[in-house]
């Protein structure tokens, strides 16, 4: 179970290794190809863009974690760091400056 938890907030974990596998066998196949003739092949191209798609989807789920993980304070992965707790009887300016009109 914490595994789970784990790569559900670190996603570039499991899409990363995916990106590399898919880089691997583009270029391998591209370099035959151009060793073996002068054109390209097809599933040489396909893995090459498959890479970069899966890596930009991996960096829009890191992106959404990191921001669901802000949103909730009971969300693992969260550090205590990540949020500020102002007294209650703080400077007005900084009530004003942190939306906390009392």
């Amino acid at each position: 179970m914490t595994k789970l938890v784990e790569n559900i907030y670190r996603p570039l974990r499991v899409f990363i290794p995916v990106v590399l596998v898919c880089l691997l066998y583009g270029f391998t196949k591209m370099t035959i190809d151009r060793i073996r003739g002068e054109h390209i092949s097809a599933s040489a191209t396909l893995a090459l863009v498959n890479a970069l798609i899966t890596l930009l989807i991996g960096m829009l789920a890191a992106a959404l974690a990191m921001r669901f993980g802000r949103m909730s304070s009971q969300i693992a992965g969260v550090r205590a760091g990540d949020f500020m707790v102002l007294d209650e009887e703080a400077a007005p300016e900084e009530q004003s400056k942190y939306g906390l009109s009392g």
